[in-house]
């Protein structure tokens, strides 16, 4: 080959390396966004706006027994304290008291983040933060590999696999806050083990961080923890066997390593406001007796259960990750260097020696998401660039063993090959992937931003919230889980205090602000009931157990509030909890025993709860919309202005929850005088003859109700018929907008057409409807389906 032959061959080689170089990067920041573009719902991004605007206002300054981190953070104009302002059944604070922590707010620099970045740039800033660290975790996932000399597309190609098969469990919330700092801390880790010790000390600044945007920092000080005992057994076992096991120097490494763990135990207690608290409350809720029962929590539940996130393929990335784990154990064990030509310290930086510490690292981050599908998105992350060096380190061993060793010119010819495409490939599907979720019109056909189709905002009481302060709502709200965070942030805080008017009874902070005793009551509060008959009949005997111990009769007006001054506290409590499932009018006195004047329930999810509310006469419907429902118990002091003034003077968002819920006053609203009770279902009748026909399925059972009331079910039957007509062809022409919408009001009209042609004994007609209705529930499901998917993964 001639010189100039040469330099061509090397030119050519020079820009595959760049080419191989560029889209190894691409490929992961590619792979990241469309990690993080799928809409992931949850209530913890609400309480994260709340926190932060409570903790960047002036309320806690003057708060007792704050520590000196506390009073630092003041300076800056960031106020955390332990008292917790929008519940009034959270954990108080007594300095030294066991389960009187008050509020542990581990996420409160993130708290401040999102508050920070919704008020200066717009909510939809928090998506660009979140699209932010999802490429920071990949990139630091794939700069992990990269620093064990992994090459660059198998490191590359690695990282985005763990970033992709957990797009479902990325929401934007400070958990993922832990992923980030996670990949850092393993970057700083392999970069150790890669002749680099003094990299621990940049363990500093992370854990400084990490330890107050989120308490999963307690993964990096048992990690550090594994790693001090694992890399001290395999020093051991390097003496008995030092070609099988890995070997570091005690004075120049290990040292340095105990310098990491030290950093990473001591600097959550010192940088954190909370002091030693941060440190230790995290410890007592992962390994105290009150564990196991936070974790029936949905994002808690172990991997092969049901909840929240897509698990299959990480099911399908921990198979194929043990199975190459295994692959690498085998050949490792056959494997036995040339000692001629390969001596010890030779082979070190080209083999990967058994390593106890990388065996109980992989190990306990397995089972933790095993133990916890929330930890899918941690383990899947983690265990990526340990895959890509297992995988590498076959190829390297086979080679050597077989003495077939690998061109590196072609191979590094063929990556940049594949590298291209697989980008290409990606990019393109990260484009479908936005046109079809964000960009084409909307399932529900309302247009929203980025961040409230991001945040899962149907989930959401956005219409209910301005009912709140509107009409000077106080008191405390029965809410569910996921709308825990969005009640105190949709109202305007007190100017004196910052709480808001309603306080929840209970939210996703959990363990951060609340005992465990509180969460089981308002496990029993936010009912579930069972639908399971002999359960039914077993809580029915229970009740009656209890009645007959207070001698009264089930008839006495004195009964339930017997019950409540007998067992309205301690063990026996909770057998009346269970008991109310049977008894809708325990029910609503047990919610006034704790203090609750409001309910807000989800309307699809709540229905046993709407039901057993409607029928207590003490319980008013006073809101309605297509979603929720708001529930106000009439004797409640708070609610007094409420129940003073006309319904018709209340101040509604809008003209559908307007409708709503006036036609449902109307129509349940029980009267003496006929004559009222008559003209009020007129008006109700008139009232949801004004409603949008997009949102007709939320006013069908009240038009159903009206016309019954008004004997004119066939004027209903020529509604439905009119409706049944522009729907069926808006649905056959698959027209996008309101596309489910359509469906489900499709089905729910097919329903009701059969139900009235059973009443008129037309079976015939009544057969067809009810075909119609399965014909249409499952184009239904098949749509819910693709929604929930939205392009692959």
């Amino acid at each position: 080959m001639s010189e100039l032959e040469e330099k061509t061959s090397g030119s050519k080689i020079a820009l595959c390396g760049i080419i191989l170089v560029i889209f190894s990067y691409l490929l992961v920041i590619v792979s990241a966004l469309h990690s993080a573009d799928k809409p992931v719902g949850g209530g913890d991004t609400w309480v994260a706006m709340a926190c932060g605007r409570y903790t960047v206002g002036p309320w806690a300054k003057n708060d007792f027994d704050r520590t000196i981190q506390m009073k630092i953070l003041d300076l800056f104009g960031i106020h955390v304290t332990w008292k917790d302002p929008f519940s009034a059944n959270s954990r108080p604070y007594r300095k030294g008291i066991e389960d009187c922590e008050g509020w542990v707010n581990q996420n409160w620099l993130s708290h401040v983040m999102f508050y920070k970045l919704n008020m200066a740039f717009g909510e939809n800033s928090i998506v660009v933060y979140k699209f932010i660290q999802a490429i920071l975790t990949a990139l630091f996932a794939f700069w992990a590999a990269r620093a064990l000399k992994v090459n660059y597309f198998l490191a590359a190609i690695c990282a985005s696999f763990g970033v992709l098969l957990a797009r479902s469990f990325i929401d934007m919330r400070p958990n993922i806050s832990t992923i980030l700092m996670a990949a850092i801390m393993f970057q700083i880790l392999f970069r150790w083990k890669a002749g680099h010790p003094k990299s621990m000390l940049w363990l500093l600044p992370v854990m400084i961080i990490w330890s107050n945007v989120h308490g999963g920092f307690i993964y990096g000080i048992v990690v550090m923890g594994v790693a001090c005992g694992g890399y001290a057994a395999s020093n051991i076992m390097a003496e008995i066997n030092p070609n099988l096991f890995y070997k570091c120097d005690w004075k120049k490494d290990y040292l340095w390593l105990l310098i990491g763990f030290a950093i990473t135990v001591l600097t959550p207690m010192i940088f954190s406001p909370f002091g030693t608290e941060n440190l230790i409350h995290p410890l007592m809720v992962m390994m105290g007796k009150d564990g196991s029962k936070w974790r029936q929590v949905s994002e808690w539940h172990p991997l092969f259960s049901d909840g929240f996130g897509n698990v299959k393929p990480y099911i399908v990335f921990a198979s194929i990750f043990l199975f190459i784990s295994l692959i690498w154990i085998v050949i490792r064990i056959m494997y036995r260097p040339d000692e001629t030509s390969c001596n010890s310290e030779e082979k070190k930086p080209d083999i990967i020696d058994f390593d106890f510490a990388w065996f109980g690292i992989i190990a306990g981050t397995l089972k933790m998401s095993v133990d916890s599908r929330r930890f899918v998105f941690l383990a899947a992350v983690v265990l990526a660039p340990f895959m890509a060096i297992l995988i590498q380190q076959i190829f390297v061993m086979t080679a050597q063993m077989w003495k077939k060793l690998f061109k590196p010119k072609l191979i590094e010819q063929f990556e940049a090959g594949l590298a291209i495409l697989s980008t290409a490939a990606l990019t393109i599907i990260l484009y479908m992937a936005v046109q079809d979720i964000y960009v084409r019109p909307p399932a529900d056909g309302i247009e929203r931003t980025v961040f409230r189709h991001m945040v899962g905002i149907n989930d959401q009481p956005v219409r209910a919230m301005p009912f709140f302060d509107a009409n000077h709502i106080s008191g405390v709200v029965l809410n569910e889980w996921t709308n825990g965070g969005i009640v105190p942030w949709g109202q305007t805080p007190d100017e004196k205090t910052g709480a808001p008017a309603c306080k929840v009874f209970m939210d996703g902070r959990a363990q951060a602000a609340y005992r465990i005793s509180h969460f089981e009551k308002w496990q029993f509060m936010n009912i579930n009931f069972p639908s399971a008959s002999n359960e039914m009949q077993r809580r029915q005997k229970m009740l009656d157990q209890l009645i007959s111990s207070t001698r009264l009769s089930k008839n006495s007006s004195r009964l339930y509030d017997k019950l409540i001054d007998t067992y309205g506290e301690g063990k026996t409590y909770f057998n009346l909890l269970l008991a109310m499932a049977v008894d809708y009018n325990l029910y609503g006195k047990i919610l006034e025993h704790e203090g609750i004047n409001v309910v807000l329930a989800k309307n699809a999810r709540s229905q046993r709860t709407i039901e057993y509310l409607r029928k207590n006469d003490n319980w008013k419907i006073l809101y309605m919309d297509e979603s929720f429902t708001l529930i106000f118990r009439v004797d409640s002091p708070e609610n007094k202005e409420l129940f003073d003034k006309p319904v018709e003077e209340l101040v509604y968002p809008d003209e559908l929850s307007r409708t709503l819920s006036l036609a449902h006053y109307y129509l349940n609203n029980r009267l003496n005088n006929n004559t009222e009770f008559y003209n009020n279902i007129v008006k109700a009748d008139k009232l949801l003859a004004t409603v949008d026909d997009q949102y007709i399925k939320a006013a069908l059972p009240l038009i159903f109700q009206s016309k019954s009331m008004l004997r004119k079910q066939d004027e209903f039957k020529d509604i439905l018929d009119n409706h049944y007509e522009r729907l069926k062809k808006l649905v056959d022409d698959e027209v996008d907008l309101g596309r489910l919408s359509n469906l489900e009001t499709l089905a729910a009209i097919c329903q009701y057409q059969s139900t009235i042609a059973r009443s008129n004994k037309d079976n015939d007609r009544a057969k067809f409807y009810n075909d119609m209705y399965l014909t249409y529930a499952e184009k239904l499901r098949e749509k819910i389906d693709r929604e929930n998917s939205k392009l692959f993964w």
